[in-house]
């Protein structure tokens, strides 16, 4: 019988959008000031400075024998200079949002998704520059593994890096980031590799997520027809679930089909093995011992109709996680594991 150690996690109530301002980083120039004073412009009022009277020195008349008139007086305000103290209505509002509302976060914890998310970009956590536009998170920075962007925001390339959780839906399924247990192989499959960006699936009409039990049908609708660039290059990969308490063995995925070609299958043809790997693997979990807890897979307690993917994050070289989410709540109980909220 398989024991499952677990704690309750810590509510999700504080906030950490940081309305960073990066006007060199994001080519956003600040708007100049237009209300400031020019004291620059010449007085075409004032007498004529080119006679000048010796006797009543004009303290505005331009001194012809002073060097050279156009330099700025550091001292007042130019117009044509801008006014780096002012609010840019233009420049985008940077999030860390996505450590508490994102999927990837309710998945794997904040403090793992804050790492995942880093080694995506192959920068260090500070430097992600994400924000928020409905109810998807996009990131500004370029991906370690080039795949063409998938909006413009704000004049720049963006990249779909979450969508905030529908909690009308249900809970999310949390579950261990997978990573080799070995130091080498964790260094040449995790830390040296080029991780993709993650895979949401999105309905025509825009809403997000298919029941696992339509997916293994193939029973959808979705946006895209041919496999994302995150596995066009791919034959096969390996999907790795943890559900909490359950310890099975990770399914393989065939992307080409059986023609002597071999061409990449549809993308819907990929979610549907997908659906189909998670529905036999939530069977099989019906035949393992657990110690009884919110998370038991079985009858009476979380069948596979009761699932929905939301999408896909590579977790290592040649292995990704589905973002799993019930269509009900249960009592939130985690995998013992270390869930720190960054400061």
């Amino acid at each position: 019988m398989h024991f499952c150690l677990t704690i309750h996690p810590p509510t999700r109530t504080r906030s950490y959008t940081h309305k960073m301002n990066y006007p060199n980083a994001l080519n956003y120039p600040h708007a100049p000031n237009h209300y400031a004073p020019n004291h620059y412009v010449p007085n075409h009022h004032a007498p004529n400075h080119h006679t000048p009277n010796h006797h009543a020195p004009n303290h505005h008349a331009p001194n012809h024998h002073a060097p050279n008139h156009h330099t700025p007086n550091h001292h007042a305000p130019n117009h044509h200079t801008p006014n780096h103290h002012a609010p840019n209505p233009h420049a985008p509002q940077l999030t860390r949002d996505y450590l508490t509302d994102g999927y990837i976060s309710y998945t794997f914890g904040p403090q793992n998704a804050e790492g995942y998310i880093a080694r995506l970009f192959s920068v260090d956590a500070p430097s992600i520059q994400a924000i928020r536009q409905g109810d998807a998170f996009y990131a500004f920075n370029h991906p370690s593994y080039g795949i063409p962007p998938a909006v413009s925001l704000y004049g720049r390339d963006a990249w779909l890096l979450d969508f905030a959780v529908i909690r009308s839906i249900g809970s999310v399924v949390p579950q261990q980031l997978w990573s080799p247990q070995g130091q080498g192989d964790r260094r040449r499959y995790v830390d040296q590799a080029q991780l993709r960006m993650p895979i949401f699936f999105i309905n025509r009409d825009g809403s997000l997520g298919v029941p696992v039990m339509d997916a293994a049908a193939g029973n959808m609708q979705l946006r895209g027809v041919h496999l994302p660039p995150q596995l066009a290059d791919k034959s096969t990969v390996k999907l790795r679930i943890s559900w909490p308490c359950y310890n099975l063995p990770e399914q393989q995925v065939q992307l080409r089909d059986q023609t002597p070609q071999r061409n990449p299958i549809s993308f819907e043809r990929f979610v549907k093995h997908v659906g189909s790997r998670v529905r036999q693997y939530l069977l099989d979990c019906e035949s393992v011992p657990v110690q009884p807890n919110n998370w038991t897979v079985g009858h009476g307690n979380i069948t596979f109709d009761e699932v929905m993917l939301i999408g896909l994050v590579q977790v290592s070289e040649g292995s990704w996680t589905p973002i799993l989410q019930l269509m009900r709540r249960v009592v939130m109980e985690r995998l013992e594991r270390n869930v720190v909220f960054p400061s």
